[in-house]
C-alpha cells in the first residue's frame, strides 16, 4: 500500500511539473545530446537501422525513442508522459 501511495504522489508531482514546463518554447527544441537522439529516432522509426548490430555503447535510447514515436507519431509530449510514468515506478 505505502508504494502505492508513494508511485502515485510522485507521478503527481511529475505531471504537475510536465504541466508547467510544456508551455515553456525550449521544451519543443531538443538541444545538445536530446537534438541527436531525436535525429537517431527519427531515422529509425522510419526505417533506417544505424547499427547493424548492439555493441556496449549502442544509444538504446535512440531505439526506446523511435518506438514511441512509431506508436504516437512524432510528438515530445507523448515521450514526456512516458518518462513521467517510468520515472514514477
Amino acid at each position: 500500500m505505502t508504494l502505492i501511495v508513494i508511485f502515485f504522489s510522485v507521478l503527481a508531482v511529475r505531471l504537475w511539473f510536465l504541466h508547467h514546463i510544456r508551455t515553456d518554447p525550449a521544451f519543443y527544441m531538443p538541444v545538445g545530446d536530446s537534438k541527436e537522439f531525436n535525429f537517431w529516432a527519427f531515422q529509425i522509426a522510419n526505417g533506417e537501422w544505424l547499427w547493424s548490430q548492439l555493441h556496449n555503447h549502442t544509444p538504446l535510447y535512440a531505439y526506446f525513442l523511435a518506438m514511441i514515436y512509431k506508436v504516437f507519431g512524432f510528438k515530445v509530449g507523448a515521450v514526456a508522459l512516458i518518462q513521467c510514468f517510468l520515472g514514477a515506478v
